[in-house]
């Protein structure tokens, strides 16, 4: 609460850790799911920068061999 009545609302916490592992479970899901499959095609994960266009969001999402799609 201290935060919030110093900066006020909304907050939004940004938890860079858990971005690298959400990038990192969605390429492992899709790799499974092609494997399985069969699928011969390529799969490139990409970011949306819409999302959030901070540039430490940005560099933690390249970090783990994201694209960007803007």
């Amino acid at each position: 609460m201290e935060i919030i009545e110093e900066y006020g609302t909304p907050l939004k916490l940004t938890y860079l850790p858990k971005i690298s592992q959400s990038i990192q479970n969605a390429k492992k899901y899709f790799q499974n799911a092609i494997d399985e499959h069969e699928y011969k095609a390529d799969y490139t994960y990409r970011y949306c920068t819409k999302s959030s266009h901070f540039s430490f969001v940005l560099d933690e999402c390249l970090e783990n061999g994201a694209h960007i799609e803007t």
